[in-house]
């Protein structure tokens, strides 16, 4: 996964809780059979499915000089087809500028998570994720410029010697989980033992942080 793929998977997690409240589930890398025909060859980063309309997203990231014009070539795709929409998600800060959220906003984000457990497990297991990697950007902040993979979050914490290697090999099952889910395979449910799993973890590393 290069820099700017990474991006876009970083927006898209951004924006999915939201999305999920909205009663949407997210595809990312959408296959042909889930695109609709009067598309053509365009295929768009996610959609969102669950309800209508559905939608198109396309993320446009900084660098992209066709983006403009791309955009005006897929818009009039849409027309005449009003259970289906095009959202446009800019993305214009550059990898190196993400940086960790205030502590303040990581402990709610936790309390959050516990919340959303009992009525989303998908939600809040995702969710869990997002507030795993804002707590590494906090341990880490060198290393974690860009958006990272779930994969390269448990690698870090482990090499760093902040997770056991048990809870490291169930945080690798976890991440095929989660990237089982995002990838839209949505027959996949976490269940509450799972999130629970990943936030214990979440509490402990928000403890480092505030040491």
């Amino acid at each position: 996964m290069n820099e700017h793929q990474a991006l876009e998977e970083g927006i898209l997690d951004k924006y999915e809780a939201q999305w999920r409240a909205q009663g949407y589930d997210l595809i990312r890398h959408p296959s042909r059979e889930v695109i609709p025909e009067f598309l053509g060859k365009y295929r768009p980063d996610a959609v969102l499915v669950g309800r209508r309309p559905h939608v198109a997203v396309e993320v446009v990231l900084k660098g992209q000089r066709t983006a403009e014009r791309r955009l005006r070539e897929i818009a009039p795709l849409f027309k005449g087809h009003p259970d289906w929409r095009l959202e446009v998600i800019y993305a214009g800060l550059a990898p190196e500028s993400l940086v960790a959220p205030p502590m303040s906003a990581l402990n709610e984000a936790v309390h959050d998570i516990r919340a959303l457990a009992s009525v989303d497990t998908r939600g809040a297991f995702l969710f869990s994720w997002a507030v795993l990697e804002a707590l590494v950007r906090h341990l880490s902040p060198e290393r974690t410029r860009s958006p990272q993979t779930p994969g390269r979050l448990v690698e870090l914490l482990a090499g760093d010697g902040r997770i056991t290697p048990h809870q490291a090999e169930e945080l690798r099952t976890l991440a095929r989980l989660r990237n089982k889910l995002v990838h839209g395979d949505l027959e996949q449910r976490p269940t509450e033992k799972q999130i629970s799993l990943v936030t214990r973890i979440l509490e402990r590393l928000i403890g480092e942080v505030a040491i």
